[in-house]
């Protein structure tokens, strides 16, 4: 695993290549494999849950399923995706969250920390798809990028719009991010067209926080 910290104060995040272990990236392509095998994944113009433009229409251009929406409650304890997420509960994690984060005036280490809801898709980009400027409504948004070796397609780059920072999209690399940052996907342009679902695929991740309730 690679880490990557940017704690500059105004524009923080984090960046680890190799975020899942070989096992895990195989049950995770097993996972992605069934959606994609099983035509779950929709063009993102079909959902509500993409960002939208001023005039309503939807940023984003690619195809998309909400995995967790389609598990009973025994599917969802055996996702691979879903058991992934117990890798940010670890101390280790929660340190980088700290080098990272902490030193920001609005104390996101402790926003994200403070998080104890979280919800999850899988993105597939191909033939020009991309996702134009945007920020995400969740407190935090944990990326990770994902596709089959060798790589099949150009473009497809992360670029946070605002700070003018690309950040180029290799397999396994995970960001996490303030979710109110504007980021893009760049254009993906297939080199073979033949070989099918060889585009590029990443689970996002949100996180945020609904307030406890206490009785008086």
């Amino acid at each position: 695993m690679k880490i990557d910290i940017q704690n500059n104060n105004k524009f923080p995040y984090l960046l680890i290549d190799n975020w899942f272990t070989e096992p895990e990236l195989k049950n995770i392509w097993k996972e992605i494999d069934f959606f994609t095998i099983q035509n779950k994944l929709i063009k993102s113009s079909e959902t509500k849950e993409v960002a939208i433009s001023n005039n309503k229409k939807p940023l984003a251009n690619n195809f998309r399923v909400s995995p967790f929406n389609h598990y009973s409650d025994l599917g969802y304890k055996t996702s691979p995706i879903a058991n992934s997420l117990n890798k940010i509960q670890n101390k280790d994690f929660h340190s980088l969250v700290n080098k990272t984060f902490d030193d920001t005036d609005t104390a996101l280490a402790n926003v994200f920390l403070g998080t104890n809801q979280s919800t999850s898709i899988i993105s597939y980009y191909e033939k020009d798809n991309d996702y134009k400027e945007h920020f995400d409504q969740q407190q935090f948004t944990m990326i990770t990028w994902l596709y089959k070796e060798p790589k099949n397609f150009t473009g497809g780059d992360f670029y946070f719009t605002k700070n003018n920072t690309k950040i180029e999209c290799v397999s396994n690399r995970t960001i996490l991010f303030p979710g109110y940052y504007y980021h893009s996907v760049e254009p993906v342009k297939i080199i073979d067209t033949t070989r099918k679902n060889s585009g590029r695929f990443s689970i996002s991740t949100f996180f945020y926080t609904i307030p406890e309730t206490h009785g008086n």
